[in-house]
């Protein structure tokens, strides 16, 4: 992606794909998340600087996650040595729940965009499961 003689279209693409393996917020929420904080110009298609901006943040947030991941290990690693089985509720909680991992808060303009198209995925599924059950009902 930070290969400037590959063309803009392969760029953004490469970063859609690297959202595909890490994202925490889903994956649609995740894109809305990074075009939302690409700013002044969240528009990645035609932006270089934007789409950069993009990875450095995705990249910045991998980053916080892998060393969060890391200190869960050795706390259970010593856990399992005092003879504690069973990771605590909170711990698996906060690790793997959906939210953004970062050094600091997570941008407001961002989440909103996040959780505004987590909201609009939900409606548009559940607008088609109606959907199709009225068909399936209308064709029997």
């Amino acid at each position: 992606m930070r290969d400037e003689q590959l063309p803009l279209a392969r760029r953004h693409t490469a970063l859609r794909c690297a959202v595909g393996h890490y994202c925490p917020l889903g994956f649609h929420a995740t894109w809305a998340y990074l075009t939302a904080t690409a700013r002044p110009s969240p528009d990645l298609r035609r932006e270089p600087a934007a789409l950069l901006r993009a990875l450095e943040t995705l990249e910045a947030s991998r980053t916080v996650q892998l060393n969060e991941l890391a200190a869960f290990a050795a706390r259970r690693h010593a856990e399992k040595a005092a003879g504690r089985r069973t990771p605590r509720r909170i711990d698996t909680t906060q690790l793997w729940g959906p939210h953004w991992p970062s050094e600091s808060a997570p941008s407001r303009l961002g989440l909103v965009a996040a959780v505004a198209n987590r909201h609009r995925d939900r409606g548009a599924l559940i607008t088609r499961w109606l959907f199709r059950s009225r068909t399936a009902a209308a064709c029997a």
